[in-house]
Parts: C-alpha cells; structure tokens; sequence
C-alpha cells in the first residue's frame, strides 16, 4: 500500500488532484488516471511474481516456456472476462503479453545468474504452491482492473499515461523499458 501511494504521489495524484479534472482535452481525467495507474501497478505486481518464476525454474531446470500452463491461464482468462463483460479476445491478448514480458524478464534474470558465474543465491520460492496461486490469486483482480480501465484506455493520453505509470515502476522494482513495451502493447484501444 505504501508503494501504491508513493507511486500515486510521484505520478502526481494528490488529494486536491484527484477531485479535480484534466484541465486539458488531451489530459486524462484524474478518475481515468487513477484506474490506468492501478492496471499498471497490478501489471508490476504481475511482473514481480515473474522473478520468482524465474528463481524456482532456475533451480528446477525446469523450461522458461511452459505453452500448456499458458493455454491453460488463457482459457480461464477467456472464461472469466467474459463474466465480466470484458472482451474475451482483447484480455487474453493482454494476458499474453504478461506472458511474453515475464518470459523477456526471467530469460534476463537467467541469462545474468548464467554470466556472472554465482547463480542465483538464496532459496527458490516453490513454483507450484507459492508462486502460481499468487498469479492465480491476481487474474480476476486484473481482469476487473482491465474492465475498470477499458474506457480510459480509449482516451487521447491513455498511452502517455500509462508509460509515466511505467516509468515509476520500472524505477522502483528495475523493470526495464523491453519488458513493459511487452507488458502494455495491447492495452491502449
């Protein structure tokens, strides 16, 4: 929660901001706002959970893609947005690139722990009992973040929006600028 308010603050959201709307045409409405920095902070709380996956597959050997789990979280993507009137084709093109920027990210991760001769230090969280019932946990969340957002990404300033949002994250949780483009092609409509 302290994360989510200091990324508000650095975005600007004060108290007083957030009554008033965009003074501008171009701006997106400080309601808008709010719903798109939510995506994009669950989106990196998303792309946290990526360098657990990468931990846990780095000590396992297991494979950085996994195309069953994926057809698997899709159909229940599909399944879901569907009961809540998001379209179906649009989240699971959005869940994809969640997919594919947390692939970019853990072949990074691994690649790192590969070149720099140590590995990974520490234990790895266990994959099938901590780290995918924490993404499974956070599908519905941000399929209603999706749904939530779905008007303001239709908006002139949307793509700006949630690039600045990005940037606050990328700082803070060292996301680079290839795994959020991944992370929000689908998003502005």
């Amino acid at each position: 929660m302290r994360r989510l308010l200091a990324v508000l603050l650095a975005l600007g959201l004060t108290v007083p901001a957030l009554v008033q709307g965009a003074t501008r045409p171009a701006e997106v409405r400080r309601a808008d706002a709010l719903a798109l920095d939510r995506l994009v902070f669950l989106l990196a709380e998303r792309l946290a959970l990526s360098r657990q996956v990468a931990a846990a597959k780095w000590i396992s050997g297991a494979p950085i893609d996994d195309p069953l789990r994926e057809t698997a979280v899709l159909d229940e993507v599909a399944r879901r947005a569907a009961e809540l009137g998001v379209d179906r084709e649009w989240a699971k093109a959005v869940f994809a690139a969640q997919f594919e920027a947390g692939k970019h990210l853990q072949r990074n991760l691994h690649g790192s722990w590969r070149n720099s001769g140590r590995g990974l230090v520490g234990p790895a969280p266990d994959l099938a009992h901590d780290v995918r019932p924490a993404l499974d946990r956070l599908m519905p969340v941000l399929l209603q973040a999706l749904r939530d957002a779905a008007p303001a990404l239709k908006k002139p300033g949307a793509a700006r929006r949630l690039l600045v949002a990005a940037e606050a994250f990328s700082a803070e949780e060292g996301l680079d600028g290839d795994v959020w483009q991944r992370a929000l092609a689908p998003l502005p409509r």
